[in-house]
């Protein structure tokens, strides 16, 4: 395992294993004492059989929390993979081993589903209050899986969950001794990762008392079982941070110097453009012939690696048409047309507006994989946030309308205001807060989530930045939001810009 705490820098090693593993361990903050107190307020918890019941109120019940959160080491290592004014969201949970094996997946977004991200923007955060040991059914992780993704079209789960050789999908492994399990764990991975199984490591995640674990949120993981009647319990708190700001913009290295790399790791053209994305100068790798072919490949990473450098070369011809087709190719066309905005800027504006004319495919896979492009990659222009809010207006109109395709839409006009702020454009901002305005709905019923009004409220927190800047009937939608809570995660977001 890898620890460290500290202020990023170009080229960083921690840094570096973070986008390549995965996760990071942050050694243990605060007193001895700290840890104890809240080890006995979560043994308190658990024994009044109370831990799902408190649900999102584990800081409520165990406020010595909030000095693990504080702590410098914590806060540095937070701001080194998120960014400044990184925001600690609304759900988090009190999770105890139990006598069941879950199977390798990753988390759904709070049961939704949302197209996966590549860049650090969303992260989980671990704590855990006691020294962890194996026999106590600690968290393990697939690391290096953060960028491994399958089809989820034909799922009815939010979660992404790997397939034994029975193709059973399902969050717990069979019943059976421990060394079934073991192989049905193995035959999921084998089945998905194919020939590259071997860039992965299964980690159990061991630690000492007071130790917080920092996880890219789609990094594949499970909960293993306690291993006997007699081992303790294993408590950790999990928490979610978010990226509220983007990456500034930062001089492209010149064309002479993106040229000859050969890739070790199938997934270095991966790491190298969410590098690129956080500002250092990153040479791309040349795209060939075979990446063509390679975006049809049956394995993922082959199909990754491939879109990557064919976006940041510039062919974007192959990608365009990639993007209406199967769910893996698009899937893999996104992010390698994600890339080449991001790297090209304006040399990419055919490939910009082609994307755009994409929004209004009848594919609805299409669709919602040009608004992520748009959102990941695009220039924040008058024009882009313009279409963007017609094909949101044209989706909410259809008959027959999705949330996940509405939900990319507006996280899409968040991550442009995101970076019109960064670059001083505060009308472009308030057109973004504009368009998400009219979905700042929450449901009538008690607690009863709303995909769009919580990317809605997203998107305004991304456009409107550290200091809240929104137009008036936008705060005042907000402020009814934060005040209803009806639909917690959206009034956590509310009070989030309300706040600044």
């Amino acid at each position: 395992m890898y620890y460290f705490g500290g202020t990023p820098q170009p080229q960083d090693p921690q840094l570096e294993h973070f986008l390549r593993k995965g996760y990071v361990v942050i050694p243990p903050c605060g007193t001895p004492q700290l840890h104890g107190q809240i080890y006995s307020k979560a043994w308190a918890v658990h024994a009044q059989d109370a831990t799902w019941k408190l649900g999102d109120g584990v800081l409520g019940a165990i406020p010595e929390l909030y000095q693990v959160l504080e702590a410098p080491k914590v806060k540095q290592t937070l701001s080194k993979v998120l960014g400044e004014n990184y925001m600690l969201h609304g759900h988090r949970h009190l999770h105890v081993s139990s006598s069941n094996n879950q199977m390798w997946h990753k988390d759904s977004y709070w049961g939704f589903r949302k197209v996966r991200r590549h860049r650090p923007r969303w992260c989980m955060l671990l704590y855990y209050p006691q020294d962890t040991t194996v026999t106590m059914g600690p968290t393990c992780i697939l690391s290096g899986s953060q960028y491994w993704t399958k089809d989820t079209e034909q799922s009815e789960v939010g979660e992404d969950i790997l397939l034994p050789n029975s193709q059973e999908q399902s969050m717990f492994l069979p019943q059976g001794s421990l060394q079934h399990q073991a192989a049905v764990m193995n035959e999921a991975k084998s089945n998905y990762l194919g020939h590259h199984a071997h860039l992965v490591e299964d980690l159990a995640l061991t630690v000492p008392a007071g130790s917080c674990v920092l996880m890219h949120y789609d990094l594949f993981h499970r909960a293993s079982c306690r291993q006997s009647g007699t081992a303790p319990e294993r408590f950790l708190v999990k928490f979610q941070f978010l990226r509220t700001m983007e990456p500034l913009p930062r001089p492209k290295p010149p064309a002479s110097f993106r040229s000859g790399l050969v890739a070790v790791n199938p997934m270095d053209p991966v790491v190298e453009e969410v590098r690129s994305w956080l500002g250092e100068a990153v040479p791309a790798a040349l795209a060939s012939g075979n990446d063509v072919e390679a975006l049809n490949s049956t394995n993922e990473a082959d199909r990754l690696a491939a879109a990557y450098r064919l976006g940041r070369s510039g062919c974007h011809v192959p990608l365009l048409a990639a993007l209406d087709e199967a769910e893996a190719g698009a899937r893999a066309a996104s992010y390698g047309l994600a890339a080449g905005l991001s790297a090209l800027g304006a040399g990419a504006l055919a490939t910009e507006q082609r994307v755009l004319q994409l929004l209004k495919s009848p594919s609805t896979r299409t669709r919602r994989f040009s608004a992520f492009v748009l959102g990941e990659g695009a220039m924040p222009s008058m024009a882009n946030v313009s279409a963007l809010g017609a094909a949101l207006r044209e989706e909410s109109a259809a008959s027959l309308v999705g949330d996940d395709t509405r939900s990319e839409m507006l996280e899409a006009l968040g991550l442009l205001g995101a970076r019109a702020r960064a670059l001083g454009r505060e009308e472009l901002c308030t057109l973004c807060m504009l368009h998400a305005f009219p979905f700042l709905e929450q449901s009538v019923a008690p607690l009863v989530k709303t995909q769009a009004g919580e990317s809605a409220a997203y998107a305004v927190l991304l456009a409107a930045g550290p200091r809240g800047a929104a137009p008036p009937q936008v705060l005042a939608k907000l402020a009814v939001a934060a005040a209803t809570r009806n639909d917690l995660l959206m009034s956590n977001f509310a009070a989030e810009v309300r706040r600044s």
